[in-house]
């Protein structure tokens, strides 16, 4: 039986996950365990709404992705 372990790495604001924890969910993703980036809020001052209201979520998921 092979174990899949889960990575939780919870940030205040998008970006942060990269300046500041980047390696340590990086290495057991690529180990092919779990891993989960969770961010508190989307980075903005106000609404999110409108053109690039969804910018820094966006760059998030692009880090964060395959």
């Amino acid at each position: 039986m092979i174990r899949v372990a889960t990575t939780l790495a919870f940030h205040a604001h998008p970006d942060d996950e990269t300046l500041l924890t980047g390696g340590t969910p990086a290495k057991p993703a690529s180990e092919g365990h779990r891993t989960i980036i969770a961010v508190a809020c989307d980075g903005l001052m106000g609404e999110a709404t409108g053109p690039g209201g969804q910018a820094r979520l966006n760059e998030l998921r692009a880090a964060a992705g395959p």
